[in-house]
């Protein structure tokens, strides 16, 4: 067999396969060629779908969407948060509001807003409307009452009352007379003013609950037998 290195095969002609003799070319002797390596198949791996395995193999992605993402061909959108903007008394960084963004919040300045005033009640059962001149519905009203009544030692007494309401409850604290003498303080938690001169068996007193909205305080007063003083009392609204 002639194996001169310089000759080499003619890339022209198509040798044949298997067990067959040697093909001789320009007195070269090639030896049969019985396989070519080369993929014998694909094989889909997680996500990925091959179709079919051998020959024209189509290699397709298993892509599931997530929320706020959706998925278009090869391109994925994130349809979410695409920034985030700085509201009332809040900073963030970095200003621009993509990426990682730090979130920092300053509380708000609570500046309480006080109105008062003096009046006083001396009609039927009613209600009294009194302007409070804040502009917003309150959040809290005191009631400061103050009477002065003539008990049987003919020395004239202070007659206090002093009551909260904040929106929902009443309540308050009061002096009173009785039977002509000077009695022991008193609590409801129904009224936040009582004006009582007697609680006793001639009963004569005033007593008021209050509700309130943007403009006014409503005290919705009851009167008891026949008092012998209007019910004057201060009032501070705080919004």
């Amino acid at each position: 067999m002639n194996q001169n290195n310089n000759n080499k095969l003619d890339p022209s002609v198509q040798y044949r396969t298997g067990n067959v003799p040697y093909h001789t070319h320009n007195g070269i002797d090639a030896p049969p060629i019985s396989s070519i390596a080369g993929v014998d198949s694909v094989s889909g791996g997680t996500g990925i779908t091959v179709v079919p395995t051998t020959g024209n193999v189509i290699v397709s992605s298993n892509l599931l969407s997530g929320t706020g993402i959706s998925i278009s061909g090869s391109t994925i959108n994130n349809t979410g948060v695409t920034s985030i903007v700085a509201g009332t008394n809040v900073t963030i960084s970095p200003s621009g509001g993509t990426g990682a963004v730090t979130v920092n919040a300053t509380a708000a300045t609570y500046t309480p807003v006080f109105k008062s005033g003096t009046s006083n009640y001396n009609s039927a059962s009613g209600t009294q409307t009194i302007a409070h001149g804040l502009g917003t519905t309150p959040v809290s009203l005191t009631i400061y009452g103050y009477i002065v009544v003539e008990l049987t030692s003919n020395v004239p007494v202070p007659i206090f009352s002093i009551g909260t309401y904040d929106g929902t409850t009443n309540q308050c604290m009061y002096g009173a007379g009785f039977n002509g003498v000077y009695d022991s303080p008193q609590t409801s938690s129904s009224y936040c003013i009582i004006s009582a001169p007697n609680i006793g068996s001639s009963a004569a007193y005033w007593e008021a609950s209050a509700t309130w909205d943007a403009t006014n305080i409503y005290l919705a007063w009851t009167k008891v037998g026949s008092p012998s003083t209007a019910a004057y009392f201060m009032w501070t609204a705080t919004a």
